[in-house]
């Protein structure tokens, strides 16, 4: 026992032994270690434990000096990553943009028309001019084969109609049945939200309506020229009207009684059905008005003079104010005009349409009911045409001292 003893002693001193050796070489002691040297021991591990602080405050001294750089410098990989995200995505958005633009390109235009057209009418259902863009309609729906309709918006002498139009998309699908008076007349007495010279692109003339001054069948006056050297001789004493008043005709009419030194009295009316039972009830004693044709041809009334550019046809030996030498002849016009802008195949297409219609013999029909004048104009000749009388206009009305509303 007692040799077994012995040995369980010379062991566990080699262990203890081998420990030391081994703390020794990583340099450092065990805490018995530190204890057993005493005093001595303890303050030296205080002075290595007061250096270690000592160090760790001063480099934490030193990292506030700097700006704690190397805290950001530990961070940074991370704004790096963020920025090529951020790049990343920007450069995908824009290239799925370019892959839809292309895509778009890629897809055939449309083709004119594709879809409903709308006829806007500034008169109420049931007149000449409505009567003749539904006709219209009809000819284009069988042509093209898309619905073609026509919507009235009457009110203020048509110029709610061209007001719609010009502030429509220029696409051709929505366009206006264009006369005379909201295009080249009522602007310059009247307040509108449109400029007849640059809002809009007229794209084809087909009528011209045939207003000439008349008188009673058993009126004094013969002829034209009889009537203005009566009227000339007797100033104020001529009462006259027109179908609409500061219409077309009346400024025509009226320039040409100043340039004949004429002072005759004008009366307005609501319309031409009014002045027509006003002259035949002797009120007035000369007429300008298109509801002429039922009491011309049963003798009712004698034709002097035709206002507008071309002779009558059914009346060739009345004469027009230009054949009479007066200064100004407005053509009372029926066409079709959209915004301006309008792309050019899209004025191309309606150029063809309207062409192949005034040779249509439904067409042909509907002039007669009219009781006007066939007169086609493509869009740029209608163009030229409708701007040039809208300026001669502007400087007549100012001059004849009619004034603006």
């Amino acid at each position: 026992m007692a040799a077994r003893a012995d040995d369980l002693r010379r062991r566990r001193g080699a262990v203890r032994g081998h420990r030391s050796r081994r703390r020794r070489r990583r340099g450092g002691d065990s805490p018995r270690a530190g204890r057993g040297r005493g005093a001595r021991g303890r303050a030296e591990d205080r002075k290595r434990v007061a250096a270690d602080s000592g160090h760790q405050r001063r480099c934490g001294i030193a990292r506030v000096a700097r700006g704690n750089h190397g805290a950001r410098g530990h961070r940074q990989p991370i704004k790096e990553t963020v920025m090529v995200k951020f790049w990343f995505r920007l450069l995908a958005v824009l290239f799925a943009s370019l892959v839809a633009a292309a895509a778009a390109l890629a897809q055939p235009a449309e083709k004119f028309p594709s879809r409903q057209v709308t006829i806007v009418v500034g008169f109420a259902p049931g007149g000449g001019g409505d009567m003749s863009a539904r006709w219209i309609a009809d000819f284009l729906r069988e042509r093209w084969k898309v619905p073609v309709i026509v919507e009235n918006k009457p009110g203020a002498g048509a110029t709610i109609a061209a007001a719609h139009t010009a502030r429509s998309k220029p696409d051709g699908y929505t366009v206006v049945l264009a006369t005379s008076s909201p295009f080249t007349v009522a602007p310059h007495f009247q307040a509108v939200n449109y400029d007849p010279a640059k809002d809009f692109t007229y794209l084809f003339q087909f009528l011209v309506s045939a207003q000439p001054l008349f008188v009673k069948s058993d009126s004094q006056f013969k002829t034209m020229p009889e009537l203005m050297t009566w009227a000339k001789a007797n100033p104020g004493k001529l009462f006259w009207s027109t179908a609409a008043t500061n219409g077309a005709t009346h400024v025509s009419t009226q320039a040409a009684f100043k340039a004949a030194g004429i002072q005759a009295t004008y009366v307005p009316y609501k319309g031409g059905a009014d002045a027509m039972r006003a002259l035949l009830g002797g009120d007035i004693q000369a007429l300008v008005a298109a509801e002429f044709p039922p009491y011309a041809a049963a003798g009712t009334i004698r034709l002097l003079a035709e206002s507008g550019p071309d002779k009558i046809p059914e009346y060739p030996q009345v004469p027009t104010y230009k054949d009479l030498g007066f200064p100004v002849s407005v053509p009372i016009f029926y066409g079709i005009a959209g915004p301006a802008g309008m792309p050019p195949e899209v004025v191309r297409e309606w150029n063809a349409a309207s062409a192949d219609m005034v040779r249509s013999a439904g067409f042909k029909e509907l002039v007669g009911k009219l009781k006007g004048t066939a007169s086609y104009k493509n869009q740029e000749e209608f163009q030229s045409t409708t701007v040039s009388v809208f300026k001669d206009m502007a400087r007549l009305v100012p001059e004849l001292g009619m004034k603006k509303d």
